[in-house]
């Protein structure tokens, strides 16, 4: 079957749409999908048989048909120009060796996808890849085993062979070498050779004073020790078990002094009421067990000196007391107490403070002290008095109390005793009173309650106030169209009505009515006046108030308006009107100065006004 150009177009449209479905493929039976950049390599089953190779040059995705002979055949006569196929005999490697990974040819015949092995990768005793395709020798290889360097050890002995020196055994230790076995590509270290680097030195015996080295070979000694007794120096000899000793005595030492250390000393009590002893101390030289310490004589005049005998030289009695540095007594002067007798038969109870249902009075106790003898500066006490006393506060009394004198205990006022005086105050208050009326009057008095006399309860307490007395003193009376508020007089409201025909003025004064008081607005009021909000305003002559304020003038005026001189009211403030020329398009308006209108009608801006001034 003949692949015309126009089924290829179709096939290579079919081809661009595959991309968008789901790629379940990359087999013989499905076909095989190609992406950018990849080579895919395909063996059908069918003729041509040929195995096939399918770069893929470009940046589209193609899908590749091999389930049928004819769909193979016509795919490789109509390959689109970005794919690329070959003949698999070009997938032979090339390229490799001992620290580089092969690679293969590609469609063209170029071998390509060689690389460097990891440095590290073994290649023999002591061989290694270094990571850029050459070999280079590893600091360690296992394959080297253990290297021996125990044919360099050595035992050898140093140092002092006598009773008070020091005697060594060493040994020269050189360690096998475990690791760092290689010292060139393919070459190990050598056994028992300056390869073995240098030797471990250890002291196998250390044999000291008192000691001596018996044995020092095939690395190891041993040390024995010099009899007991052996003479190492002052106050040292040997202990037989490899070390020193002190011995009990050495005449070495001499004859050690010990009279420095005599002296006089004291016993006893030092009191001018007890017994007080001299002694003399006497300490024996030493000429026996001289050694205090390896090699350390007892020392002279020290506390090595242990042995003496004591003197009684002074025994001295009451109001007397030993020197110390002679076998006679001293006598306590004047001043030096010898006893003590109590005294507390003077003690007793006494009152002090303020005796008032309003104060404090306070219980003390005089306690005398013991009388002190003293001695007489002649070996004897004095006489004494007692006249030394402390005294201490035992209770205190305060209000509604008072004290005894001859006891500890407070007593109580009776309960017709004054304690003072309460404060009232609190209750202190205005209030109003009379007629609250724009025609009566209303008064503001203030109550003073007065301070009251508190009594005690008889219990030992001031009791409690009763605040019953009172004055009252007026403060404001308020009179016609006045009325109390709290603590002042306020005036009611103008308008408000105090008596017929007579109304407040709001400030406290009853003045007459107004006509327009009740009137509505419009009502006449007298010649050329109407009332307006209660209160008569004149109408400038405009005839009856109309119901527009505005329009007052304008509906009783007669004439045309054009050219006319006619005046309407114009606003200013809050109570007053001024005129201004009338315009026929403006009847109905009057005017007021106000700065925010910017295009004025008249003199002055508009604004309605009611056409009344006060």
């Amino acid at each position: 079957m003949k692949f015309s150009s126009k089924k290829a177009w179709i096939f290579l449209i079919i081809l661009l749409m595959l991309p968008l479905l789901a790629w379940g493929i990359n087999t013989i039976a499905t076909g095989f999908k190609a992406t950018p950049s990849t080579v895919v390599a395909i063996s059908p089953s069918h003729s041509p048989s040929s195995y096939k190779k399918i770069e893929n040059t470009g940046s589209k995705t193609y899908f590749i048909p091999t389930k049928t002979a004819n769909e193979w055949s016509a795919f490789l006569a109509n390959m689109p120009a970005d794919l690329q196929g070959c003949n698999i005999q070009y997938q032979n490697s090339c390229g490799g060796s001992a620290c580089v990974n092969a690679g293969s040819y590609d469609c063209v015949g170029s071998c390509t996808g060689t690389s460097n092995k990891t440095a590290g990768t073994d290649t023999g005793t002591c061989r290694e890849c270094d990571g850029a395709g050459s070999e280079q020798a590893p600091a360690d290889d296992t394959a080297c085993g253990t290297v021996d360097c125990d044919g360099l050890d050595n035992t050898y002995e140093s140092g002092s062979d006598s009773a008070t020196g020091t005697n060594y055994c060493y040994f020269d230790n050189y360690s096998d070498i475990t690791s760092n076995r290689c010292e060139g590509l393919g070459d190990c270290k050598d056994a028992n050779t300056a390869d073995c680097g240098s030797a471990s030195t250890s002291t196998v015996a250390t044999c000291g004073t008192c000691q001596y080295v018996s044995t020092c070979a095939s690395g190891s000694g041993s040390c024995s020790n010099y009899a007991s007794g052996t003479d190492t120096g002052t106050c040292r000899e040997c202990d037989g078990a490899g070390g020193e000793q002190a011995p009990a005595d050495d005449t070495a030492c001499g004859t050690i002094d010990c009279d420095g250390n005599n002296y006089y000393y004291i016993s006893g009590t030092a009191s001018a009421t007890s017994t007080n002893y001299t002694y003399y101390r006497d300490y024996a030289d030493l000429t026996s067990s001289r050694c205090e310490g390896l090699g350390n004589c007892k020392d002279a005049n020290t506390g090595d000196c242990t042995s003496y005998s004591n003197n009684l030289t002074a025994s001295c009695g009451t109001c007397e007391y030993a020197s110390g540095d002679s076998g006679g007594c001293n006598d306590y002067n004047s001043s030096t107490v010898c006893s003590s007798t109590s005294c507390n038969s003077n003690n007793y109870y006494y009152a002090s403070g303020s005796a008032s249902a309003t104060g404090t009075n306070y219980i003390y106790y005089r306690d005398y002290n013991s009388a002190t003898i003293y001695c007489n500066g002649a070996g004897s006490c004095s006489n004494y008095s007692c006249s030394s006393y402390s005294d201490s506060l035992q209770t205190s009394c305060s209000t509604c109390q008072y004290a005894s004198g001859g006891s500890s205990s407070c007593y109580n006022y009776n309960s017709s005793t004054s304690c003072g005086t309460g404060d009232c105050d609190y209750l202190n208050d205005y209030y109003i009173s009379g007629s609250a009326s724009p025609t009566g009057t209303n008064y503001v008095y203030y109550r003073d309650y007065q301070d009251a006399t508190r009594y005690c309860n008889g219990s030992g307490s001031c009791g409690g106030t009763s605040c019953t007395s009172y004055s009252d003193s007026l403060q404001a009376s308020c009179g016609t169209c006045e009325y109390a508020s709290g603590t002042y007089c306020a005036a009611y409201t103008s308008g408000t009505s105090c008596g017929s025909g007579y109304e407040c003025d709001g400030n406290g004064n009853c003045v007459a009515a107004s006509p327009c008081a009740g009137q509505s607005n419009g009502t006449s009021c007298g010649t050329n006046k109407a009332c307006l909000n209660e209160v008569c305003k004149p109408t400038y002559g405009c005839g009856s108030y109309s119901s527009y304020p505005s329009q007052a003038c304008y509906n009783n005026v007669s004439g045309s308006w054009e050219g006319a001189a006619y005046e309407y009211p114009r606003y200013l403030d809050t109570n007053e009107c001024e005129w201004c020329g009338a315009r026929s398009s403006q009847v109905n308006l009057c005017c007021v100065y106000d700065p925010s209108d910017p295009a004025p009608d008249c003199p002055f801006y508009e604004y309605t006004c009611d056409g009344i001034v006060p």
